[in-house]
């Protein structure tokens, strides 16, 4: 007895063997292809801004805290800090 009444058996799940996306990039050249050649081009051009900057905020927070300040907490503060502020600045 061999069921496999569950669809769980055999080896027909490609899904393990599909390459994983390039973390880095969230829209790849392919990705706005069907896009205005305008309107694609600037989507791609603002994310590699994005991750330049990130770059660079990365390596100055590293640079100024070490390890001893995990940059996700670092951005966690950053968030709610502006949030009060931007309530406060309303406020007057």
């Amino acid at each position: 007895d061999n069921d496999d009444d569950d669809g769980e058996g055999g080896d027909d799940d490609d899904f393990i063997d599909a390459p994983l996306r390039d973390t880095r990039a969230l829209i790849r050249p392919e990705d706005v292809r069907d896009l205005p050649r305008p309107l694609g081009a600037l989507a791609l051009c603002l994310q590699r801004w994005y991750y330049s900057v990130r770059r660079c905020a990365k390596s100055a927070h590293r640079r100024v805290y070490g390890d001893t300040f995990p940059w996700d907490d670092f951005v966690r503060t950053m968030v709610l800090s502006s949030t009060l502020f931007v309530m406060i600045g309303g406020y007057w």
